[in-house]
């Protein structure tokens, strides 16, 4: 059985997700969720598509509605590169890949898990290396 997924979808969200960083730059270096509403607000007065735009004011609360696999990859990605891992939400993208593919869901688990480490690991030391650089700009500039 062949796998469908949006790919371009996938990606798109996975860049447009926090674009209301944008008009909140405070919330690129701390937490927060007033970017989720600009995003969306800014996306949709641009007359982009709700499938997109939706991704913006509901990745912070994903648990909240039934993300598609390609939302799921993204509010994911959105995780993984501050070297956050998340099980609930991993595991349900392997249940979501199960279904498409009738493999067990022990065999996606575990192939995914180690992608999951790897790309947790390495956006982690990159963070570390923006936030540096981000708090000398601060103080020498």
């Amino acid at each position: 059985m062949k796998m469908t997924i949006d790919k371009k979808l996938g990606q798109i969200l996975c860049v447009v997700h926090d674009i209301g960083k944008i008009y909140i730059p405070e919330e690129l270096y701390e937490p927060g969720h007033l970017h989720e509403k600009f995003g969306k607000e800014f996306l949709s007065s641009w007359g982009i598509d709700s499938s997109i735009y939706t991704i913006c004011e509901t990745h912070g609360e994903w648990r909240n509605y039934s993300p598609s696999l390609e939302e799921s990859l993204a509010i994911l990605s959105d995780r993984l590169w501050r070297g956050a891992r998340d099980s609930e939400l991993e595991e349900m993208i392997a249940h979501l890949l199960c279904e498409k593919t009738n493999q067990s869901f022990w065999d996606i688990y575990l192939f995914l898990n180690s992608i999951f480490e790897k790309i947790a690991t390495q956006g982690t030391i990159q963070i570390q290396q923006d936030a540096l650089l981000h708090k000398i700009k601060r103080e020498h500039l």
